[in-house]
């Protein structure tokens, strides 16, 4: 049922936001397409044979863990309090981007990228929206559409980000790549860590903001 007068309407709508925040860190995922060129570029100064068909399966393995691990993302929802599944969820991906940030293994950074990130995914995907849906049941609708924009608002302004960071003076690629003179491989580094510390500041406003309505 809705929410009924006199019960406290906070939140509802914090959950509302607390979904609409968890969105917006997992669309750092479509973010792929911008950031494997700075990526591989910076892979390669330390493995020159390492080329963007290297790196390719990076956004194809993280979907495919994605959808794998959203079984297990629903399965958690029913079970366990959705803070602590929110707040496993965030640990994952924070741990995942801080960690690429120190790797130059091209293999390594695949593995630790992609799969970490698909898990978290799959983790975090459902339960903000679930959530918010208890508090509004008849705006289930509504509710879906405001919080899944929020997916395609993080990938504009991680895409926006990632670029001001790694990229500042606008340099343009040397065929397939930048070149170690540009200066922007160098910047990868400092880019994963702001993304990782900026999603971990969202990701626990995320986590204070769920509570599960017991009707």
């Amino acid at each position: 049922m809705d929410l009924q007068p006199g019960e406290n309407r906070f939140w509802g709508y914090a959950c509302v936001v607390s979904g609409m925040l968890s969105q917006a860190v997992l669309g750092i995922v479509p973010v792929w397409g911008n950031i494997s060129i700075y990526i591989t570029s910076y892979l390669r100064l330390y493995d020159p044979s390492v080329t963007l068909q290297t790196t390719y399966v990076i956004f194809p393995i993280t979907l495919l863990l994605a959808a794998s691990f959203m079984q297990l993302g629903s399965y958690l929802n029913q079970k366990i309090n959705p803070r602590i599944q929110v707040a496993l969820g965030s640990l994952l991906i924070f741990g995942s981007i801080f960690s690429c940030s120190f790797i130059t293994n091209a293999y390594l950074f695949i593995a630790t990228y992609s799969v970490v990130i698909g898990m978290s995914f799959g983790i975090m995907y459902m339960p903000g929206l679930k959530n918010a849906w208890l508090y509004f049941p008849s705006r289930k609708g509504l509710v879906s559409g405001v919080v899944l924009a929020s997916y395609s608002a993080g990938a504009i302004l991680w895409t926006i980000l990632t670029k001001a960071v790694a990229n500042p003076d606008n340099a343009e690629p040397v065929g397939d790549y930048f070149l170690p003179d540009q200066g922007v491989a160098q910047n990868v580094p400092k880019m994963l860590r702001l993304l990782s510390y900026i999603q971990a500041g969202m990701s626990v406003v995320a986590v204070a903001l769920i509570q599960r309505r017991v009707v």
